[in-house]
């Protein structure tokens, strides 16, 4: 009993880098279905974020996939655990520098921010620490 619990426990070690980057890569086919449909993902609605096409309209679903899986190569490293940290500096440091991700500009998306008030900054505080406390009791 005890030696499966340990398998399990290692197992679970082992696989958990690898989930982290699986719900990246799958998450990658979501964000565009929500994007052209009602035009935003929970995030993004929280933070009073808009992606639009130059034409100022919904993206389709092929152009948020595009966006998408150019957002998890370039700005998210595919989910590699190094190599992310890196990717998020670079997409930081260009961002900061144009105003636009690498992504977006590739992409010719146009990214619209909203003013976002005390209740909204309160929301997002509050789901970052249930969040982490819900992960500390995963592990």
């Amino acid at each position: 009993s005890c030696i499966i619990l340990l398998a399990l426990h290692v197992n679970w070690i082992l696989v958990r880098p690898y989930l982290g980057m699986g719900v990246i890569f799958l998450f990658m086919f979501i964000e565009p279905f929500l994007l052209s449909t009602w035009g935003y993902t929970r995030g993004k609605w929280i933070l009073k974020v808009t992606v639009r096409a130059e034409s100022h309209r919904k993206l389709t679903y092929s152009h948020g996939l595009n966006r998408s899986f150019s957002l998890w190569w370039r700005g998210m490293g595919a989910g590699i655990p190094v190599v992310s940290v890196i990717t998020m500096l670079i997409a930081a440091i260009k961002l900061s520098g144009t105003g636009m991700t690498s992504w977006d500009k590739l992409n010719h998306s146009i990214v619209f921010h909203g003013n976002i008030g005390k209740k909204r900054i309160f929301i997002v505080i509050l789901y970052f620490i249930l969040y982490f406390w819900l992960l500390s009791h995963i592990v």
